[in-house]
């Protein structure tokens, strides 16, 4: 469940492999396809959003994020 996370404990998890963004993002995806039918909150939703993460699982596994928040969904 780590869509519930903040951002401290996304980080945190990716620095020690604990959590990733690649599951993190599929964890996103999967909470707006149950929720968003109600909400209706999204009106779009970036194409390669798995990719992405996939990358920055890459980057994290090796020691090297872009950034502090390489791989936080926003």
């Amino acid at each position: 469940m780590s869509w519930r996370l903040d951002i401290t404990a996304l980080t945190r998890g990716f620095a020690s492999g604990e959590v990733t963004p690649s599951a993190t993002a599929a964890a996103c995806l999967d909470r707006i396809e149950a929720l968003d039918p109600t909400l209706n909150a999204f009106s779009a939703r970036a194409d390669d959003v798995c990719e992405a993460a996939r990358a920055a699982t890459d980057r994290w596994r090796q020691g090297a994020p872009i950034g502090p928040l390489d791989g936080v969904p926003v």
